[in-house]
């Protein structure tokens, strides 16, 4: 997001940690999609894997996303209300 995290979000078994997706900018084509792949990075910057990557189809529920050429992800928090706040001050889907 343009800076770097000020701690690592270090998460044991069973525990969870949250990340907010940004799809698309106001007024950016975007276009639907059924599905999201989210790359994983170890804390090396450019060591994804491509075993790292974890497909997530959506829910009859949801049906489809509409998603922009520069979607992004937050850093990786243990607190989900910052990730909230995050998205909620940044005025962006």
């Amino acid at each position: 997001m343009g800076s770097a995290p000020k701690t690592i979000a270090t998460i044991g078994p069973k525990e969870k940690a949250y990340a907010g997706l940004f799809l698309y900018r106001d007024s950016e084509k975007t276009v639907p999609v059924e599905a999201v792949s989210i790359g994983y990075q170890d804390r090396a910057l450019d060591s994804n894997k491509e075993s790292a990557m974890l497909d997530v189809a959506l829910s009859e529920e949801i049906g489809s996303l509409d998603v922009g050429t520069n979607a992004r992800v937050t850093y990786w928090n243990r607190d989900l209300g910052a990730i909230e706040d995050l998205l909620c001050r940044s005025g962006t889907n």
